[in-house]
């Protein structure tokens, strides 16, 4: 019992001042299990929310994890403000916050504060959000989740990328379903010079419109591009929706399509040639070959 009551002793002894008041062992415990039981409820709230929200109402998924996020936020800032004012700690002063944001500052949280700020601007002017198919500094892929500190993208071979916040607002950054989910691919075709080139138009175009991931309005057009060195250049547009987030998958099965449709026809996808010119000419060699010296003449 001596033992027990040393360590209670210990842990009722302050150990830290948090403004005016002081903080024991004891206190710090209760405020580290109060704030993981805030953290789990505000959780388990910001789900309810998202599930109410796709049943009760219109909003994209997107608008509904950036309300959700907010609230959650906003929950776990006033939570934790009673829960220090429940150990005894002055909220009358903003002094505390202050010195805590002028400390972290002075020992290098400035990235960390520029993304928490480049998080809310995220949240408020929404120019990306979760759903979305973006490209931001290299990386291509499908946002899953947005902090106020980070954003999650989930590229194509199922890999997620966690990228600050502050990217999104110092970086170019491609929205590739912002505004419409549907977009416009560009697929390049050669043909031979051979081929005539408005009955290619004619055969490409109806490969395109046949195949279903591609839309009808806007609808499939083959665009002469230019004369190549060794074959007629086209390129072909097209539209769609479903594979906004597989362009690739459609390009190789139009691929596939237009060369089948092209060899049925007859009409050749030719190789890269070149004209070698050989310049040839006759190159001289004149020997000249030295005569002895005439011995000298005698005089007589």
């Amino acid at each position: 019992m001596e033992h027990v009551g040393n360590i209670s002793n210990l842990l009722s002894q302050p150990v830290m001042k948090l403004g005016n008041t002081g903080l024991t062992w004891w206190s710090l415990l209760y405020l580290a299990v109060l704030t993981i039981i805030l953290l789990i409820l505000t959780g388990k709230m910001q789900r309810f929310i998202v599930k109410q929200a796709k049943t009760r109402t219109n909003l994209d998924i997107g608008t509904t994890h950036g309300i959700s996020t907010v609230v959650r936020y906003l929950m776990i800032g006033i939570g934790f403000l009673v829960i220090l004012q429940s150990v005894g700690v002055d909220l009358s002063s903003l002094t505390i916050i202050a010195g805590a944001i002028g400390l972290g500052l002075t020992v290098g949280l400035q990235s960390l504060v520029s993304n928490i700020v480049s998080g809310v601007t995220l949240f408020t002017e929404r120019p990306v959000k979760v759903g979305d198919r973006i490209e931001v500094d290299g990386t291509v892929g499908d946002i899953t989740n947005i902090t106020f500190r980070a954003t999650t993208i989930l590229t194509d071979e199922n890999i997620e990328i966690i990228v600050p916040n502050s990217q999104f607002i110092t970086k170019k950054v491609t929205n590739w379903s912002h505004s419409s989910p549907n977009i416009r691919l560009t697929i390049p075709v050669t043909v031979s010079y051979k081929s005539d080139p408005r009955q290619v138009k004619e055969l490409i175009e109806d490969v395109a419109r046949k195949h279903d991931g591609v839309l009808k309005d806007p609808r499939p057009e083959l665009i002469f591009s230019g004369f190549g060195d060794s074959a007629l250049r086209f390129d072909l547009w097209v539209w769609t929706c479903d594979f906004t987030r597989r362009p690739l998958v459609l390009k190789s099965n139009l691929y596939y399509e237009i060369f089948e449709r092209l060899k049925a026809e007859g009409i050749e996808i030719p190789l890269p040639q070149r004209d070698i010119h050989i310049r040839t000419g006759v190159i001289a060699t004149t020997e000249v070959a030295e005569r002895p010296e005439s011995p000298d003449a005698s005089t007589v």
